[in-house]
């Protein structure tokens, strides 16, 4: 069945239902795997140390308020994606907005994933060999990057593997954490650099406070930033939900709770394990909150988790990534040279930078850096998704709870987005910004006309870049 084109009033686009016979979608089942997949990752073994440096006692309410982003969404995104077909095909809300809120977006998009894929590798390091982070990093990201090249891509049964294993990883800090408390003597971050032994590591304490001597007292706009940085973790859960069938997507409550529920649990036992201050400035906390003399294994077992789920992270950022790059270059608002099909569909050309750029982040930021610009790019990305689902809120009998969720989540993904930290707010913004004003101006370039008979849904047409 052919799809039908609409013309969508003020949005300035054209965008296409969801034919009837639409691919076959995740089952609910399914749904709270991937859910659960997107969230139990790279953020579970990074976010507690920067958030707890602003949070303090009320990391729970940070935790509390990054989930309800997240879930708000989710919400938005599977909104859309029962609405356009071009939702759940490019995942960057392309043709959703205006024209140049679309662009932003996909920018915003490639910066978070290009971002997070430093980050991963700096998380696989620190857990794994802490005494040489910045090279380990390198190594891992351009490993994964081959893989992508390669044509290696996450599946749903991975994450069947993946999920239950993580699952055990937490439950078994929870455990442990909450029945013992670790002397200041065993800390990763010590081990990291050669460090004395101590609570913290000044290198970074220096990005969470002003002065690692004299953390200032917890403020409601610090728990806020913390809830910003929280959101790194619970990034993909949006991206995952846009994917969901409409069977499922009663699913997304559900799973958010019950990764609400993990991070609750695994921060209280970080607290009482580590306590606020070691835990502010562990690189490592979930190792050092089990590890120690005593329980060598079980150290090594969270160290097990970690790489295998910032290895499938790096996985599928590349593969998010480098469709990005070839839909921005496949529309020439990037180099079109970046977009020519490889084997089996994939885009060689248009992953190399994506790869190239986050070893370079990883050999030379630190991880709560990225870390903040991941969550900068995903809450400014989220945004733009709210306005979209906006300006389509819905049926009639729904319109007005379509409504209240995507204004509610607006206003919290722009208060989160202004609290983060400003240094690494402003210089990504300005990176978003001049990556937007590339995508803008390019297509302003003459493009020759297709040949007769290939134009298509996914092919560029002339004066289209606008």
């Amino acid at each position: 069945m052919t799809p039908a084109c609409v013309r969508t009033g003020d949005l300035g686009v054209h965008a296409v239902r969801v034919p009837s016979a639409a691919p076959r979608q995740p089952r609910w089942a399914d749904t709270v795997v991937l859910g659960l997949a997107a969230v139990l990752g790279t953020g579970m073994f990074i976010v507690f140390a920067p958030a707890a440096g602003y949070a303090g006692q009320w990391l729970p309410v940070a935790t509390v308020l990054a989930v309800a982003a997240a879930l708000l969404s989710g919400l938005s995104a599977a909104r859309l994606a029962g609405a356009y077909s071009e939702f759940g095909d490019d995942r960057h809300g392309v043709g959703l907005v205006r024209p140049w809120a679309g662009r932003l977006a996909s920018v915003a998009f490639l910066a978070g994933r290009t971002a997070a894929a430093a980050a991963a590798g700096r998380v696989f390091a620190d857990y794994v060999l802490p005494s040489h982070p910045r090279w380990v990093a390198v190594v891992v990201v351009l490993a994964a990057g081959a893989a992508n090249l390669a044509g290696v891509r996450p599946t749903l049964r991975g994450a069947r593997v993946l999920v239950p294993a993580l699952v055990g990883v937490l439950v078994v800090v929870v455990v442990i954490g909450s029945t013992r408390r670790v002397p200041p003597d065993w800390s990763m971050s010590a081990l990291a650099g050669g460090l004395p032994p101590g609570p913290a590591d000044p290198r970074l304490a220096a990005v969470i406070v002003p002065d690692p001597t004299a953390q200032p007292p917890v403020t409601a706009l610090g728990v806020l930033t913390a809830a910003g940085l929280m959101y790194f973790a619970f990034a993909g859960f949006p991206r995952t939900a846009g994917r969901a069938g409409p069977g499922s997507r009663r699913m997304l409550p559900a799973t958010a709770l019950l990764a609400l529920l993990g991070y609750l649990t695994l921060g209280q036992a970080l607290v009482h394990a580590l306590g606020l201050d070691q835990l502010a400035g562990d690189i490592a906390p979930l190792a050092t909150a089990v590890g120690g003399a005593d329980a060598p294994a079980l150290g090594v077992l969270v160290r097990v988790g970690a790489a295998a789920a910032t290895v499938t992270a790096l996985v599928a950022l590349f593969a998010g990534g480098t469709a990005t790059v070839g839909a921005l270059a496949g529309r020439r608002e990037l180099p079109g040279w970046l977009s020519p099909p490889g084997q089996v569909g994939v885009r060689r050309r248009a992953g190399l930078p994506v790869i190239v750029v986050s070893a370079v982040l990883a050999a030379v930021a630190d991880p709560v850096l990225t870390l903040t610009a991941t969550a900068c790019c995903a809450l400014l990305y989220d945004a733009l998704l709210h306005v979209a689902a906006l300006r389509r809120p819905g049926e009639d009998g729904r319109r007005v709870w379509a409504t209240v969720s995507a204004g509610t989540g607006l206003v919290l993904c722009l208060v989160l987005l202004v609290l983060l930290p400003t240094a690494t707010l402003l210089v990504t913004l300005a990176v978003v910004l001049a990556g937007w004003a590339v995508t803008t101006v390019l297509p302003l370039r003459p493009v020759s006309l297709p040949p007769p008979g290939t134009a298509g849904l996914g092919t560029p047409r002339v004066g289209d870049g606008g």
